[in-house]
């Protein structure tokens, strides 16, 4: 026969039990599904080839982000079509680094939120200087020339363009300018950067700033004010630069 001792212990322990499930339940993380190119694109993200992780300076910022709101991401790389695709229809939850007049396609606007900026991004153009006499190159002297335009990538609009060759990846288009295979291309500073201290290809002035924001399926609408205010509380303290800077050096 159980006493009430026993009985009072039992009690307690099952609400215990039930105190706990409950915590689990309510405080269960949310997972969101992040959109990559299927592409390296350090330092913003690449594969490690000592473990295969993907890495770089979003994926650390997301992290430092997703401790502070309880939020945890899971990386899909993939063609940027497709990227575009699946933001739209809601099997892709995060997009990140991109500028708001990048996604104006039917549908995209509806779909989605950003953001404030976290990153300004520089994007310059890229030559092979032997494509010159003159070792001076100002940005006019491209009006005439070919562009690498990389396929679902924003382009710089020069104005008298009117063919391009449209390539599949940024590997690709420094390939073909190093063979002189086209004339220029655009590339972000911090992409090219690497390719540019080798010696083989050289770069204008910035001729563009993007506002680079996280792009958001519209049902996270609400973890925007916690994503803007860690956004803030990384850029004055300076952590957003570091993380640049350690995957830029």
């Amino acid at each position: 026969m159980v006493n009430n001792e026993e009985m009072a212990m039992k009690k307690k322990l099952l609400i215990g039990l039930i105190a706990t499930l409950s915590w689990g339940v309510s405080s269960a993380e949310t997972v969101l599904n992040v959109g990559l190119i299927d592409q390296d694109r350090a330092p913003y993200f690449y594969r490690s080839g000592d473990d295969g992780q993907i890495r770089g300076a979003y994926i650390d910022i997301l992290n430092i982000i997703g401790e502070k709101l309880d939020v945890t991401f899971t990386y899909k790389q993939l063609p940027q079509a497709r990227i575009r695709l699946y933001m739209k229809n809601g099997q892709l939850d995060l997009e990140p680094g991109i500028a708001q007049d990048w996604r104006l396609e039917p549908g995209e606007i509806k779909a989605t939120v950003y953001t404030d900026t976290f990153y300004r991004s520089e994007e310059v153009i890229v030559y092979n200087p032997k494509q010159f006499k003159q070792t001076k190159v100002d940005i006019s002297d491209f009006d005439q020339l070919i562009p690498c335009s990389i396929l679902g990538f924003n382009d710089f609009k020069l104005i008298n363009v009117n063919t391009k060759n449209e390539i599949a990846t940024e590997k690709q288009s420094i390939h073909l300018l190093k063979l002189n295979r086209c004339d220029y291309a655009l590339f972000p500073i911090d992409v090219i950067k690497p390719e540019i201290e080798q010696g083989y290809l050289e770069r204008t002035k910035p001729v563009a700033i993007y506002n680079l924001r996280f792009r958001l399926a519209k049902k996270y609408q609400y973890l925007l004010p916690e994503f803007n205010r860690q956004i803030k509380l990384m850029t004055e303290s300076g952590e957003i630069t570091r993380i640049m800077n350690e995957h830029t050096e």
